[in-house]
């Protein structure tokens, strides 16, 4: 191999190689009769039940296998017991002067180079020149060994932090689920009421249809140019994870007068159909140009009457329980489920004054931001932990595998 494809100067004792002059890909030894567990992606990856065939390409416990078809082609997995190998897979031959985590850990930093150079358009598959051609920095077998331990060591820190993380953003929907609750039962206000005098006995029964028009007529149009320029909403310019509207168009009056949905600033919009609605895309109207708002005919449009306010609408029906509740009711084909307006109109709900109400509403925007802003946080902390693990390999595939080195690493001080 020409010394110029080398991608960088290795420690002393190291050398380059190819990935072809250290493995082979193999099909496993055919074996029939014996009723054995069957390998699949998903089985490997742990996410279906273990199926049993008799008869297969055979391969033993503790086997390295590489995915060679579809789009993650040149992903690799270990075996944990005997089996057989599915057709998107073969087996990966490592020779001994090669540790094969080693060889794994390599691989695995260049998964994107095998993605974008797949071979084939109706079912890609590994580009195996390529794959053979990669050239791979091989210290001594014992010094591999060592450099696996330290990524692993390390890898177990930063997963069982993962795990942690992960936790505080798979339980961001059942937190705010909670808050809402206590809001709309009252929790959350028993002070302001016992600091003002009132009881849940001045909550009053009503529903949707008796403090708020839904779907209220379109403006009139009559003595207005077709060529004022007016906001136009389309269902992508709402955004389901801001609960806003993200994305505003402009569009000539003429041209949307007819056949589109009206809505005035303060009015707020709630999807109706699948899966728009179970997202959670509905907005409290802000500032429209010129004070006209058009957009699909899938919002529904709600304005709230004086006895109840947008924004504490807009966290009603925003909720996981409001939304689970419209989606028992969808009628519809397939795919065009939609939330009919009588569900609206006779929706039931306890209603607290206005003062309460905007009590209500200033702690939920409190608490629900504090939500927001922490689950952000620990999606950031989730990327950084998988850009470090990208570090340490990086750093100990040049040598440089000590904690010290690597924060040095990690820092362009390579």
């Amino acid at each position: 191999m020409a010394e110029n494809i080398f991608p960088y100067e290795l420690p002393k004792n190291w050398q380059w190689s190819t990935l072809g002059d250290v493995c082979s890909l193999s099909q496993g030894e055919k074996l029939s009769a014996k009723k054995l567990p069957y390998f699949n992606v998903k089985y490997l990856r742990g996410t279906n039940e273990k199926n049993f065939v008799e008869f297969g390409n055979y391969v033993e416990e503790g086997s390295k296998l590489i995915l060679v078809d579809g789009e993650n082609s040149g992903e690799i997995f270990t075996v944990k017991e005997n089996g057989y190998m599915g057709s998107t897979l073969r087996e990966l031959k490592i020779f001994e002067a090669v540790d094969a985590d080693f060889f794994q850990y390599f691989v695995s930093t260049k998964k994107e180079l095998y993605r974008q150079n797949k071979r084939g358009s109706a079912i890609p598959h590994l580009n195996k020149n390529l794959f053979y051609s990669t050239p791979i920095p091989l210290p001594p077998i014992d010094e591999q060994k060592r450099i696996v331990a330290v990524i692993e060591s390390l890898f177990e820190k930063l997963d069982a932090a993962k795990s942690i993380v992960q936790k505080i953003i798979d339980g961001y929907e059942l937190r705010r689920a909670a808050i809402l609750h206590k809001a709309f039962t009252g929790e959350l206000t028993k002070n302001f009421r016992a600091e003002h005098g009132l009881t849940l006995d001045d909550w009053q029964e009503k529903t949707l249809g008796e403090v708020c028009q839904i779907n209220p007529p379109k403006i009139s149009t009559q003595n207005l140019s077709d060529d004022l320029d007016v906001s136009f909403f389309p269902m992508a310019s709402l955004s389901e994870v801001e609960g806003k509207i993200t994305k505003p168009h402009i569009k000539k009056l003429g041209d949307v007068k007819h056949g589109y949905t009206n809505f005035s600033e303060g009015d707020v919009v709630l999807a109706k159909i699948t899966p728009c609605m179970e997202n959670g895309k509905s907005a409290v109207i802000e500032k429209l140009v010129n004070g006209i708002g058009y957009g699909t005919t899938e919002f529904f449009v709600l304005r709230c009457s004086k006895s109840i306010l947008n924004k504490f609408l807009y966290h009603l029906i925003r909720g996981k329980k409001f939304r689970v509740e419209a989606k028992a009711v969808m009628a519809g084909a397939v795919g065009q489920l939609r939330v009919p307006k009588n569900f609206l109109t006779n929706y039931e709900m306890t209603l607290p004054p206005i003062n309460e109400q905007k009590e209500i509403v200033r702690v939920l925007n409190s608490l629900l931001e504090k939500e927001e802003r922490t689950k952000e946080f620990a999606e950031k902390i989730l990327s950084e932990i998988d850009l470090l693990k990208r570090t340490i390999l990086a750093c100990a595939f040049r040598g440089n595998y000590s904690q010290s080195s690597i924060m040095n690493c990690s820092r362009g001080k390579m």
